[in-house]
């Protein structure tokens, strides 16, 4: 990460992990300036570095008219509003935003080039079980469903592309990534290890395995491929780090180790980086989202537990788009909260 990122204060930063929150009280903000003040971190005098945006609950938050939804919205969601229940991954691209619920058991599509919304509650004929992961791939979305052990390939509407994984023995499927010359990375949390595939379904290698060492993974989770400085970004959740990779797998460094201070990692989900290759790293126990520098040195926290604007509760997977826009999904507050990366 460059040194003109503002770092945090070591002492604050201690402070605001000990109650469980990074960053500014935005109620408390609120009523002090007698109007909605912005929420931004670090606060004032500081320079701000990472400014709430909005968030996004149905498609009505993105000027999407919806009309009347499926049959299928109703009868799964139990809403006709396109709202959330479980999101739990996130992915954006060309005008789309792709949202895994697994508590709904489908994928929100939510396209503001087409002023259309879609849930998807399943593909190739199937049903989703789990959805936990999802990859925006140009036209297409994958979704890795983590209870029918496949990824699914579904078009920008929704309909079925293809599965594939069925016949490479995958066990609870999770993050995606996309990297070069479209491969598909594919985080093999039940069998520890990451699966690489071409577009088409085909099995190109795998890598890792069970344990602590370097390379070696204790359920990984997340992914996130920084095509700009081809670095693979693995949440390694039960070793409590993140694990970085070149695109072959070759194991390249670690950065994390579990505990409550800052710089800690407790339960690390959504993982992504920025324009300026700041790696930032959701943290569920934390209720927030940590940056760190690529040397895994801790230089700022945004988030606060709580369900006002700029907090979370439980908060899952993470993007950062080519714009610096980044989402969080704000899985227990049933929202997707949208950040700018300021430079």
């Amino acid at each position: 990460m460059r040194a003109r990122l503002c770092a945090i204060s070591m002492a604050a930063a201690g402070a605001a992990l000990a109650c469980g929150c990074f960053g500014p009280d935005p109620a408390a903000r609120a009523a002090r300036s007698g109007a909605r003040a912005e929420i931004v971190w670090p606060e004032p005098p500081d320079r701000a570095r990472i400014r709430y945006v909005g968030s996004v609950e149905s498609p009505a938050d993105l000027g999407i008219e919806t009309g009347v939804l499926s049959r299928a919205v109703r009868l799964i969601t139990g809403r006709d509003d396109g709202r959330f229940v479980r999101p739990h991954a996130v992915a954006a691209g060309g005008g789309l935003l792709a949202v895994a619920d697994p508590g709904a058991g489908g994928v929100h599509l939510f396209d503001t080039v087409r002023n259309s919304y879609a849930f998807v509650p399943g593909a190739s004929g199937g049903s989703f079980g789990s959805p936990v992961g999802v990859a925006v791939w140009g036209e297409n979305v994958f979704v890795s469903d983590s209870e029918r052990n496949i990824v699914a390939l579904i078009d920008r509407q929704g309909a079925a592309v293809r599965e594939i994984g069925g016949g490479a023995g995958l066990r609870r499927p999770a993050g995606l990534a996309l990297g070069e010359g479209g491969e598909l990375y594919v985080a093999d949390a039940g069998n520890h290890r990451i699966c690489v595939f071409s577009i088409d379904g085909a099995m190109l290698r795998q890598f890792g395995g069970r344990g602590t060492g370097p390379g070696q993974f204790n359920f990984p989770t997340n992914l996130w491929y920084d095509g700009l400085r081809r670095r693979l970004f693995v949440a390694d959740a039960l070793n409590f780090r993140v694990q970085v990779f070149d695109p072959s797998g070759a194991f390249t460094g670690a950065f994390g180790e579990p505990g409550d201070r800052p710089g800690y990692l407790a339960r690390p989900r959504g993982v992504a980086t920025d324009s300026d290759g700041n790696v930032h790293v959701v943290d569920a126990l934390f209720d927030a989202v940590q940056i760190f520098n690529p040397e895994g040195a801790l230089l700022l926290g945004y988030g606060r537990r709580g369900a006002d604007a700029g907090e979370f509760w439980l908060p899952a997977g993470i993007h950062a788009g080519s714009d610096d826009r980044i989402y969080v999904a704000d899985s227990y507050n049933r929202r997707v909260q949208i950040f700018a990366y300021l430079h």
